[in-house]
């Protein structure tokens, strides 16, 4: 049985692979044993990319595909890790949230998580882009960490 911490109070929430929590402002949720990916840790994942580093990431077929996914056609992936650098938050927020999940699946490491939380995903992003997250999740999940349920097409 998984447990999240709501205001340092334990709370059973099943087993489920994948689980949304929706709760008010004030309620801080942690989850214990968790690789925390927010919009501080993916910022800071974008903005600490050099050239070779960007080159390699955002040529490769995996990343296209969810940048694609996340964006659709309306959105360029910045040519350089300056231009990414430069780019509007909403931007590299997916861009560090794609590569913290696929640098963190078991196709890549050896370091098993158990449990990534994504707080707050929506941050910086237009609600056209926020209503694709749980599109890029599932098909991240579905192509590296091996789960079953159905991917959304490219």
């Amino acid at each position: 049985m998984s447990v999240i911490l709501a205001n340092g109070q334990a709370h059973e929430v099943g087993d489920q692979p994948f689980l949304v929590i929706v709760h008010n402002n004030d309620i801080k949720v942690t989850v214990p044993d968790s690789l925390l990916v927010s919009c501080f840790e993916t910022i800071k994942m974008a903005d600490s990319l050099n050239d070779k580093q960007w080159t390699h990431i955002s040529t490769g077929p995996l990343f296209q595909r969810y940048f694609k996914l996340a964006f659709q056609e309306d959105t360029k992936i910045p040519e350089t890790s300056q231009d990414l650098k430069n780019a509007n938050e909403g931007i590299k927020h997916i861009t560090g949230m794609i590569i913290m999940l696929v640098e963190n699946s078991p196709l890549f490491t050896k370091n098993t998580i158990s449990r990534i939380f994504l707080k707050n995903p929506e941050t910086f992003l237009h609600p056209k882009q926020e209503r694709l997250i749980v599109d890029l999740v599932r098909a991240i999940r579905h192509d590296l960490y091996g789960h079953t349920d159905t991917a959304p097409e490219s």
